[in-house]
């Protein structure tokens, strides 16, 4: 897609997701008192759906949804996350 093409529909779905599982995995990862530290190619993994979303989205709807991940529940963001993997 030529750099100055807008995203379209899936493309948007797609970052709206991610910035929702980044703010859940955030959580649990909190909630254990874990980190990604010295897990070089996961770091890098969340490095780059991180900043792909939020370019994808803009900095205000990426953080919301952000927002949005990090306030689901345990079972709701493992059925969220399911529920990405099926569609």
């Amino acid at each position: 897609m030529p750099s100055d093409a807008s995203p379209h529909a899936g493309q948007l779905n797609h970052g709206r997701r991610a910035a929702r599982l980044l703010g859940a995995g955030e959580a649990l990862l909190r909630i254990m008192g874990d980190t990604l530290a010295g897990l070089e190619i996961e770091q890098r993994i969340y490095d780059e759906a991180l900043a792909g979303s939020r370019s994808l989205l803009g900095e205000e709807q990426f953080e919301a949804l952000r927002r949005e991940g990090q306030q689901l529940a345990d079972e709701q963001a493992l059925a969220y996350a399911r529920e990405c993997l099926s569609t």
